[in-house]
């Protein structure tokens, strides 16, 4: 039972896991007995067992091996893999944390062992863990939640006993309607607590099974009836409390019930009779040595005390309340350090575990990630090396293929320059003849001046003149337009490199270009072969050659 923090209402909640935790002895020798079967345990399901038995024994004498051994067996059940360990393991280190009130952390261990039984669709394991989930919540007044959490459980179990035929879990689900009442009750849902606590009551009024869990039903019954100020019909459900727990020999309940009569006279207005049952739970808590249930009597007494102008008793009783309050803060504070100092260690080994866990999955994904990147460099190198070869074989097609285009390229290209060259020649040939022709018509027409009458003269003197300028100019234009149109940009290159050289020069070099004898240069330009033997000389000192140098190879190259 874990007493709530408002005595005034007397409200406990029968935490189902402890209903399912097996008295074990805490003598030393049991403790190292245990020990030695850990040593000698040599299947991982043994030492998982061992370590849950450890702790539940550790629980009243130190909390701080409870813890190692709780935490031991979630790990080892880690280890192993295995799906019934691991809910079992979790499920006891909840509650190691929940009697410690770290009810934070037995709320993830009891969240994750759900997870794991909802993915093995055990319904019943689901069903406690809700409960153990629905107790962490009152305990941390999360009313709302608590309350959803235990009527899913009371469902999950309702079914069960459907699906069964029996009444297994009859204990199970009057637990949860006990729960249930006081979620309700905290949330002000007066009349649903009330039919809660009283449908706990009928059960368990049938089959007389468990007298505790009726007395706490009964009394938390009168409790909700007292906070209502219904204190007439709250009579009876203390009573029967109080009548069950004389006859159980429950002390503490005993001394709760004095409790709740003092406060049902203090309501009917019956002091006399409210400080009687006052006097009788105090003595007894002073016996049992509940120093929290003193103190709420304490409290009582001063209060009635001092409305009834009793200033002795009042300050006798306020006096113990102070001391009682200071025993309790001690108290709390050193629990409190406690729970610190254990929060502080478990916490520390929770990191630790946390970062070797990291450290672990760190070292896989390196190892899968080294993996994937050899894999993926091998692939690339792979299709690299096939698309290489590939396009290696595609570049020597491809020069292959451009080494005979060239090579045709060029042997068309040399065709069709021998073609325009001896066109070229040809057409220089007819221009000498042509020129030939020209000088033998005027030559005739000098021989036949001296026959023709002196007024004619100048006729045949003009004659002469045009025949000799044709000769010349025309002849020349016709040759230089021909001679651009095979060797294309000739002029322009040898102007570029040799600007100095004279227009006979550049014809020079034209004819030259063409690989033309002095013989058929001086008949062209009608110069004698000589002077065309000079002029060469001067061009090949301008072009910059030597004397051994092939001047028609030079020009041939630009």
């Amino acid at each position: 039972m874990v007493p709530f923090p408002k005595l005034k209402k007397i409200v406990f909640v029968l935490v189902f896991i402890l209903s399912h935790q097996a008295p074990f002895c805490q003598e030393k020798a049991k403790i190292d007995s245990l020990a030695l079967q850990l040593k000698a345990a040599k299947s991982d399901s043994a030492k998982v067992f061992i370590n849950i038995e450890l702790s539940r024994n550790y629980l009243t004498s130190d909390l701080s091996k409870a813890l190692e051994y709780a935490e031991n067996a979630v790990e080892l059940a880690e280890k192993a893999g295995n799906a019934d360990m691991l809910p079992q393991s979790l499920n006891n280190m909840g509650n190691v944390c929940f009697n410690q009130g770290f009810f934070e952390l037995a709320l993830t261990h009891y969240y994750r062992n759900l997870e794991i039984l909802k993915s093995q669709g055990n319904e019943k394991g689901i069903a406690s863990a809700l409960v153990n989930i629905g107790a962490i919540s009152l305990n941390m007044s999360n009313f709302k939640q608590a309350k959803d959490k235990f009527t899913e459980a009371l469902n999950t179990f309702k079914e069960l006993e459907l699906a069964s035929g029996n009444k297994k879990y009859s204990v199970e689900i009057i637990t949860i309607y006990n729960n249930l009442g006081i979620a309700c009750q905290n949330l002000k849902e007066h009349k649903q607590a009330e039919a809660y606590y009283q449908t706990g009551i009928d059960l368990l009024g049938k089959n007389k099974s468990n007298q505790n869990l009726l007395a706490n039903l009964y009394n938390n019954l009168a409790s909700l009836l007292l906070d209502q100020k219904q204190p007439d019909k709250a009579y009876i459900p203390i009573k029967e409390a109080l009548d069950i727990r004389l006859q159980i020999g429950d002390k503490n309940g005993e001394a709760q019930s004095y409790r709740m009569f003092a406060i049902y006279h203090i309501e009917k207005g019956n002091t006399a009779k409210a400080l009687e049952y006052l006097y009788k739970g105090y003595n007894l808590a002073l016996v049992i040595g509940n120093i929290s249930l003193q103190s709420n009597l304490v409290d009582k007494l001063f209060n009635e005390y001092d409305k009834m102008g009793n200033s002795d008793s009042a300050l006798k009783y306020h006096i113990i309340l102070k001391s009682l309050e200071t025993e309790m803060n001690d108290q709390e504070t050193q629990r409190e350090l406690t729970l610190i100092e254990l929060t502080s260690q478990f916490k520390e080994r929770e990191q630790l575990r946390a970062l070797e866990q990291k450290k672990k999955e760190n070292r896989y994904l390196l190892v899968g990630i080294g993996l994937i990147i050899s894999l993926t460099i091998l692939g690339l190198l792979f299709l690299l090396s096939q698309n290489r070869l590939k396009r290696l074989r595609l570049q020597k097609d491809i020069t292959d293929l451009a080494s005979k285009n060239l090579a045709l390229e060029k042997t068309a290209l040399e065709k069709e320059l021998d073609l325009r060259n001896k066109e070229l020649t040809t057409n220089v040939m007819y221009l000498v003849q042509k020129n030939e022709y020209i000088t033998d018509i005027a030559e005739q027409l000098i021989s036949v001046k001296k026959y023709l009458p002196e007024n004619d003269n100048h006729v045949v003197d003009r004659l002469i003149n045009d025949l000799r300028l044709n000769r010349d100019d025309k002849v020349w234009k016709e040759f230089e337009i021909r001679f651009q149109e095979v060797h294309k940009d000739f002029y322009s290159r040898l102007n570029e490199r040799f600007p100095d050289l004279t227009p006979n020069e550049k014809k020079l070099a034209a004819f030259l270009r063409l690989n033309m004898t002095t013989k058929d240069i001086s008949a062209i330009t009608f110069q004698l072969p000589d002077s065309i033997k000079t002029a060469r000389s001067r061009l090949r000192k301008k072009l910059g050659l030597s004397q051994e140098a092939n001047i028609i190879a030079f020009l041939e190259s630009i």
